[in-house]
């Protein structure tokens, strides 16, 4: 990155790391509204970003130009800085109020729609330098999200098909089968 150029040498944090140079400092994707949906169906995903400088300022979301937030998809497995991922850009929560706990972060969700058929990885990818670079984003398994860098067994996986039952009657996994309620 010292070689980009960062002419007004704007440092918004103050961390001595120019803006066109900047990385997220932590991410993690928090919650998908559906593992399982019908070709063609659309999830929600929810994701929370913390960046010195940026988002402690309020508990509510803290827009800035120079951030960019996408949730996306790709094939189990596949890692998500390639071309084989989907990305649908994400917006900051105008229902989100950090007072619960999260204060110095900020959360975002986006609607992953027209889903293909298939499994997935479902994960989020934020950018604090306007998209020049980016920071993947999982849950993790203990939530430490991007703090420990990006692991696909650690984000969620998404189901997409055309089952032979309506939605909340029957539930068919790989291990087991269950009953849910809708």
């Amino acid at each position: 990155c010292p070689a980009v150029a960062n002419a007004d040498q704007a440092d918004r944090d103050g961390d001595d790391v120019g803006d066109a140079c900047e990385t997220v400092d932590y991410c993690r994707i928090q919650h998908v509204s559906e593992a399982q949906v019908p070709t063609g169906g659309t999830i929600t995903a929810y994701a929370m970003l913390y960046e010195q400088g940026l988002t402690d300022q309020s508990n509510q979301v803290d827009a800035d130009a120079l951030v960019v937030a996408q949730a996306g998809y790709g094939p189990a497995g596949d890692d998500p800085s390639g071309n084989t991922w989907t990305w649908t850009d994400a917006a900051g929560n105008p229902n989100w109020n950090g007072n619960g706990g999260d204060a110095n972060n900020d959360e975002y969700l986006a609607d992953i729609s027209n889903m293909p058929n298939g499994r997935f990885t479902v994960a989020y990818r934020f950018s604090v330098d306007g998209g020049t670079q980016f920071t993947y984003c999982d849950k993790g398994a203990g939530n430490e999200g991007s703090s420990n860098g990006f692991d696909a067994a650690d984000a969620f996986s998404v189901s997409s098909g055309d089952w032979p039952f309506s939605r909340g009657e029957l539930a068919l996994s790989e291990s087991n089968w269950s009953l849910r309620c809708a």
